[in-house]
């Protein structure tokens, strides 16, 4: 078996909560990090037992060392926000690893209940600590599992493709922007006609 494929096998048995709490970005990071990186099977605080006996299963390990984490099923932790002290300040929607937060800048934020994965790193964010956890009746599983894995998969392609959006939008402004110091003073004309089409394309990202 390949590494690639062992880093598969091992991912599989995560939560996929992508919550950091085991010291790497998200649990695919985490799963090549014990692969390649030797590091501690036992590092996922929500797979708590269960996912430290079912990777070690996987690699052939004795994991009972390893067994320092609660088990994994347990009552899932959900995130709210408190309404009259949200700010919209869009920090908690930026933090989200699957997207589970909705609102826009200045207006009140809130958490989409069904796509929370409790994995917390909304709390850290919020300047006036209006982001609070409470206890559910849902238990996480592997199917939830999957649905946080496409839902963290479709979040970073937003924002890898917003990135490389806003990049092309600056370059086409800094490149009109020389066009623009190139053209005559007393062509105001040529100007106007410069500042449409800046705005035209613009918009043009904006909806692509």
């Amino acid at each position: 078996m390949s590494r690639k494929e062992l880093i598969s096998i091992i991912d599989d048995s995560l939560p996929q909560t992508q919550c950091k709490k085991c010291g790497y970005e998200d649990c695919m990071s985490y799963a090549n990090a014990i692969v390649n990186e030797n590091a501690s099977i036992s590092l996922c605080d929500p797979g708590g037992n269960n996912v430290t006996k079912e990777i070690a299963d996987k690699l052939k390990l004795d994991e009972t060392n390893q067994l320092d984490r609660d088990d994994f099923k347990k009552q899932l932790m959900l995130a709210y926000v408190e309404e009259d002290e949200c700010i919209g300040c869009t920090l908690c929607i930026k933090a989200c690893p699957v997207s589970a937060i909705i609102g826009s800048n200045k207006l009140m934020h809130s958490v989409i209940q069904d796509w929370c994965t409790g994995c917390e790193l909304c709390l850290k964010t919020c300047p006036v600590d209006c982001i609070k956890m409470k206890s559910s009746e849902k238990i996480w599983t592997k199917e939830d599992a999957e649905t946080a894995r496409k839902r963290y998969k479709k979040t970073k392609e937003r924002i890898y493709k917003n990135s490389i959006n806003n990049h092309s939008l600056m370059s086409n402004v800094y490149d009109n922007k020389h066009e623009d110091e190139n053209i005559g003073g007393d062509d105001l004309n040529q100007k106007n006609s410069l500042i449409a089409k800046i705005l035209k394309k613009a918009r043009d990202m904006r909806t692509d």
